[in-house]
């Protein structure tokens, strides 16, 4: 797996870089930088570089269980309100909550059983750790 944090600061170095190459080159136009990049530019790119990986793995796998769940409840003419889809979203937080390793047996139990013969709870389970395994995350 690449290691976005390394790769962060390598990017960093090679902004500054750029910052330090453009210092005496005339301005573009009027409120434009001399760099390639303003600050707030560069600070951003390198925040988002540098955020957690693992992050943002999971926010695909949420995708992807979304996506999969309303792909299966579109293919059975059921329709998609907005309530429905509040719901499939805090089903999956629920699921992306339990599976986090600080979790034990008996809270994750705890948390689980009421939605245990829920079937589009249970499904959107099943699409998360899916996509986790895909990911790598599990």
């Amino acid at each position: 797996m690449i290691s976005l944090r390394a790769d962060a600061s390598s990017l960093e170095a090679k902004l500054q870089q750029v910052k330090l190459d453009n210092k005496g080159a005339p301005s573009k136009g009027p409120g434009s930088s001399s760099s390639a990049f303003s600050p707030q530019t560069g600070s951003l790119l390198s925040s988002v570089l540098a955020g957690d990986a693992r992050e943002a793995s999971m926010r695909q796998c949420f995708s992807a269980a979304f996506d999969a769940e309303v792909n299966y409840l579109t293919s059975l003419n059921i329709e998609l309100t907005k309530d429905r889809r509040r719901q499939i979203l805090a089903d999956i937080l629920v699921w992306a909550e339990v599976t986090q390793q600080h979790y034990d047996a008996t809270t994750r139990s705890f948390v689980l059983e009421p939605n245990q013969h829920d079937e589009s709870f249970l499904r959107i389970g099943s699409f998360l750790k899916d996509a986790m395994q895909e990911q790598g995350l599990l």
